[in-house]
């Protein structure tokens, strides 16, 4: 997505479990907002964009709806 190049992101990591059954992390990508704080969720704009589905593995803190 051209919106990410040369963008700072902030990682959200799972404070649960940490890592899916296939060891990779889970985790919540923001863009850095204008204030270098956390801004839009890249996650849902992958899904809303239909780059990405939605898959909840129950198992971690983050609510997929959001």
């Amino acid at each position: 997505m051209a919106s990410l190049l040369n963008r700072q992101v902030y990682l959200d990591i799972d404070d649960e479990a940490g890592q899916d059954r296939y060891g990779c992390y889970v985790a919540v990508v923001y863009l850095a907002g204008s204030d270098s704080s956390p801004g839009e969720n890249v996650n849902r704009m992958l899904v809303d964009s239909g780059h990405a589905i939605v898959e909840d593995a129950k198992d971690n803190e983050f609510n997929p709806a959001n």
